[in-house]
């Protein structure tokens, strides 16, 4: 019976996943957002990051959303997850840069994930980009545990390497709340 149930919960789980709705974020969602990405970043990144960093700070929040590139995923309302979209200009034409993917970690192997990746690149393809690329931040030194894990959900969702960049050439600020040496490594899609 208890199998039963646990079975039935998790494909309840699993339908409720086709009911996410994806918007711009909203002024008045500053603090559950902040609260959310900064938490997933502090459990995810904690070997990266010296303890004050925070991944989402009040300004970077409103440059976000007043440039209508911070997204927010809910479910009945309940948010969920969120990421930033902005439009990006590579060699191979105009392409989308995704930044910033959380998901809430009790909605996580759930599905929404790849909801909204599939959402970014349905948006790019209706935009006739070429691409989607995303960042990732990975120690010089090798790879951690949960890096390796997500660049794998990554190459099975069509994402490519495409190169290693020295993280504090582009983010000099941030680079000095780095506990080690980063990479800052892109990975493409093609459309």
């Amino acid at each position: 019976r208890s199998f039963k149930l646990s079975y039935y919960n998790e494909y309840k789980s699993y339908l409720r996943m086709t009911d996410i709705t994806i918007r711009k974020a909203k002024f008045t969602e500053e603090e559950a957002l902040k609260s959310l990405v900064n938490n997933v970043y502090a459990d995810c990144e904690a070997e990266y990051w010296t303890e004050d960093y925070k991944r989402l700070t009040d300004a970077r929040f409103k440059d976000y959303v007043i440039s209508q590139e911070l997204h927010v995923a809910t479910v009945d309302e309940k948010i969920i997850g969120c990421f930033v979209l902005r439009d990006l200009e590579l060699d191979i034409g105009k392409c989308k840069e995704l930044s910033m993917l959380v998901v809430d970690p009790s909605e996580r192997r759930r599905g929404a994930g790849s909801k909204l990746m599939d959402y970014v690149v349905n948006t790019a393809k209706a935009e006739e980009c070429k691409g989607v690329q995303i960042e990732l931040l990975e120690f010089k030194d090798g790879s951690d545990k949960w890096k390796a894990t997500l660049k794998k959900w990554y190459e099975n969702k069509g994402f490519a390497f495409v190169k290693h960049e020295n993280f504090s050439d582009f983010f000099p600020d941030f680079a000095t709340q780095l506990k080690r040496d980063s990479y800052l490594s892109s990975y493409i899609k093609t459309l």
